[in-house]
């Protein structure tokens, strides 16, 4: 079933590419072609009037010279490798302990006075979060294709984390909080 940002004309697995939905925002602004599935905020949105009134045109800047990836958008899979990464490092290493109790600010000039404490499990989460996101903002992938690739990368570190202790020869186990906050035992 096609996730709703990707939807093109209903078919099951027409996923447009970001810089393909970007051609086709471009072509139904500038009346080449009417495509229905764009939501009515974009023909508005304030990023796509600035890039028209810098460059001419509705396509909105890449970040690569060349132009978008070719590959399919969905899943990311640098997304997928930092899921898969990070689950089988939260399992192996204790989430909840403080990593950086005292951590500097940046300037040097005193101590960390953010809210939450700066876990390693809280902080892995934020690894994964930005290899994924960094994709997105530089115009390769979906905002789905990150959630979805990091989801689709735990569960394959949960099932290789599984595989090791099927096979491994003792008595061991794993536990790790998932991205969506459930506690798994492994």
């Amino acid at each position: 079933m096609p996730w709703p940002e990707h939807a093109d004309n209903g078919e099951e697995g027409d996923y447009p590419h970001v810089a393909n939905f970007g051609g086709r925002v471009h072509a139904h602004l500038a009346g080449l072609r009417d495509y229905y599935m764009i939501d009515r905020e974009v023909p508005g949105s304030e990023a796509v009037k600035l890039s028209y009134e810098k460059h001419g045109s509705y396509l909105l800047p890449q970040v690569f010279s060349e132009g978008s990836p070719t590959h399919p958008a969905c899943s990311s899979g640098h997304a997928t490798v930092a899921g898969a990464c990070v689950t089988v490092l939260k399992a192996w290493f204790d989430e909840s302990w403080v990593a950086c109790p005292t951590w500097c600010r940046r300037d040097g000039t005193g101590p960390y006075e953010g809210g939450e404490a700066l876990t390693v499990g809280g902080e892995l989460g934020k690894v994964a979060a930005n290899i994924a996101t960094g994709r997105n903002m530089a115009g390769a992938h979906w905002r789905t294709d990150f959630t979805e690739g990091v989801r689709l990368g735990e569960a394959v570190g949960i099932r290789v984390l599984r595989d090791h202790v099927r096979v491994d020869h003792e008595d061991a186990s794993f536990g790790l909080t998932r991205s969506d906050g459930r506690r798994v035992t492994i």
